[in-house]
């Protein structure tokens, strides 16, 4: 089969990798479409030491399943993390912990730059008919930030700051809004504080966006967020000094301000 082959820090396009075979408990499935994620980037400029086919986001269609010959057909997404199934946080149902796992496309498992792949049946889940392909590709991404629902109690009482809103924070803010929470998202360009804005349930006044911030900016308001501490209230270390001479901008969704810091 086709696929992408990474080693040594450099990607190659092969022609002669073999389709892999499902085991009893897994699934052959024939990728459709795949994500690039910016883990495959890091990859490449040696994040960790893979060697072999990359790509964990994908959609796909299952082509064999020996244990659930029902399956074939049906166009399915995948977890990505396998456990070993025999270790103590496997048998307690935390696989995604599991110290020896392997991660399809980023740890011991060959991944979605290809034409096939396997996963075990227990990791995959239907994508609904009404789903097109180029949104189910988001799954795995937007469960990583589902994910932080499930891990931590975030209420309408809430305070949340989520720093930086590059692809991922995006979509964390947007499946953290839904908590009704009071959130503030920090980002470092004006284009995504306009992206942010385009969402309905991010618009409201106990919902704030700074934009260009530098670290010393970055400082004041994790101090007045996580101890409700203003710069009016206190005075700055001597040894902090600002490194940009932009200004940061506040926005509710419809009125920006400058901050006075």
């Amino acid at each position: 089969m086709q696929g992408i082959w990474l080693e040594n820090n450099k990607l190659e396009l092969r022609h002669d990798l073999p389709i892999p075979h499902p085991n009893n408990n897994e699934a052959l499935i024939r990728v459709v479409l795949a994500g690039i994620c910016g883990t495959d980037l890091q990859l490449l400029k040696g994040y960790y030491p893979f060697q072999g086919i990359p790509g964990h986001e994908f959609v796909g269609k299952v082509v064999d399943a020996p244990a659930a010959p029902q399956l074939i057909g049906q166009r399915v997404v995948g977890e990505i993390n396998v456990g070993c199934g025999q270790c103590a946080l496997c048998q307690a149902g935390y696989e995604k912990h599991c110290p020896q796992r392997v991660v399809l496309g980023i740890k011991n498992h060959n991944g979605a730059f290809a034409e096939y792949l396997t996963l075990p049946i227990a990791n995959l889940h239907k994508v609904p008919e009404q789903i097109p392909n180029e949104k189910a590709i988001f799954t795995e991404p937007i469960a990583a930030a589902a994910r932080i629902l499930e891990q931590v109690n975030i209420n309408p009482e809430s305070k949340v700051l989520i720093i930086g809103a590059g692809r991922l924070g995006l979509l964390i803010a947007q499946v953290i809004k839904t908590s009704q929470c009071r959130l503030q998202v920090m980002v470092r360009h004006t284009k995504q504080r306009q992206i942010l804005n385009q969402f309905g349930r991010f618009r409201g006044s106990g919902n704030q966006i700074a934009c260009c911030l530098n670290s010393y900016r970055v400082f004041w308001i994790l101090r007045e967020v996580l101890l409700g501490v203003s710069q009016q209230d206190s005075m700055p270390s001597p040894h902090i000094r600002a490194r940009g001479s932009r200004h940061p901008v506040l926005s509710n969704g419809d009125e920006e301000t400058s901050l006075a810091i």
